[in-house]
């Protein structure tokens, strides 16, 4: 098979789709060396997913990838031309979009209708555009995958599609998050703290954050809290949530974190916290799992069914449940080591090399159903 997979639409931006796409390339290109690749991808990501096998050939376009406007315009151009171009048997896009004039054998993964759930976390024009090209493009699309069962049940309630063309892969957790890599003493001055890693913005639950933090700082002062992620939408509003609190000595903002440091990151916390209202996944939650880390998340969306019982489960729109869940986490020693051990053995379940192969099996059956 000659298999296209479209990043052209992607963003170093978009942390949950860039690293699934990453940890994808990297393991088809671990256990496949029988089909061609094609991977679709502009300039400014190529450093991001380059794979040196002679059977990978990445094709980089001139696409402005700050710009997701003319990106996603651009992909719906470009992508049908260049699958004419490499004689592409099918093509899989990977962001939620597909190019509505590459209808034959198409595969889309979505990580998440959030647009449709939760509106006001994203700009008019941004929902206006997803509510119009993701359904269309599930319309289309020989196969979806998804990441969760949660998902596949809002994408077929959201985009009016069939259960039976959506399959569900888990994403994985790399390896890189363990136990043992180093670098924790890069975070001693702040040490000790409770941490949220994701995009800062209150359609994230930032804010809810901050205030559980407010009212825990009261009883454990020598906390602080580092909000982790690039800054996102409405992004002023957390920060003058941080003043109007005045815990500008308490709130340390980490906008941009070298990959080789995160681990150390999650393993210096003393309680990773993620109560985000709406998740297609939750790639973080598995990560501070990884990293030893007791995790507090929200009992809506995916976060609840991908956490299982590894994790407290909190009502994120209550902060009282999850001042009251950082503060059992913090004092009852037994309790904390208990999701300790129970995230240790949850994160077994989900495996790229696993998602890898399962994602090829489903091109073989598109490919096959011609």
């Amino acid at each position: 098979m000659r298999i296209g997979i479209n990043l052209l639409s992607e963003s170093t931006k978009s942390m949950g789709p860039r690293v699934y796409a990453e940890n994808l390339i990297k393991w088809l290109a671990k256990f496949d060396s029988k089909n061609e690749y094609y991977i679709f991808l502009s300039k400014g990501n190529f450093k991001n997913y380059y794979v040196s096998k002679k059977n990978f050939k990445f094709i980089s376009i001139g696409v402005p990838n700050t710009n997701p406007i003319i990106r996603r315009l651009m992909e719906q151009l470009l992508v049908p031309l260049l699958a004419q171009k490499y004689k592409i048997d099918l093509c899989h896009s990977i962001n939620n979009v597909m190019p509505i004039f590459f209808q034959t054998n198409s595969i889309l993964t979505i990580h998440d209708v959030t647009s449709f759930v939760l509106g006001k976390r994203f700009s008019k024009l941004k929902i206006f555009f997803l509510k119009k090209l993701v359904p269309y493009s599930a319309k289309l699309a020989k196969k979806i995958i998804t990441v969760s069962n949660s998902s596949k049940e809002e994408i077929i309630k959201y985009c009016s599609v069939n259960g039976w063309k959506i399959k569900v892969i888990y994403n994985g957790v790399s390896n890189i998050f363990n136990l043992e890599t180093g670098g924790c003493e890069k975070w001693e001055k702040y040490k000790p703290y409770i941490l949220y890693v994701g995009t800062i913005e209150p359609g994230k639950n930032v804010i809810s954050i901050i205030d559980a933090f407010y009212k825990i700082q009261r009883i454990h002062q020598e906390y602080k809290l580092i909000l982790a992620g690039r800054k996102g939408w409405l992004y002023h509003n957390v920060l003058r949530r941080v003043f109007e609190l005045s815990l500008n000595d308490k709130v340390i903002f980490i906008e941009k974190i070298d990959k080789n440091y995160l681990p150390s990151l999650y393993r210096c916390a003393d309680v990773f916290i993620f109560p985000s209202f709406h998740e297609g996944f939750g790639l973080p939650i598995l990560e501070a799992m990884a990293c030893g880390t007791p995790v507090i998340t929200s009992n809506t969306s995916a976060l609840s069914e991908v956490a299982g019982n590894a994790a407290v489960l909190v009502d994120p729109y209550n902060v009282k449940d999850i001042v009251d869940a950082i503060q059992k986490v913090l004092t009852c020693t037994q309790f904390r080591e208990e999701l300790v051990a129970k995230g240790l053995e949850r994160i077994k379940l989900f495996s790229w090399e696993k998602c890898a192969k399962e994602t090829l099996k489903v091109y073989e059956e598109v490919y096959n159903e011609k």
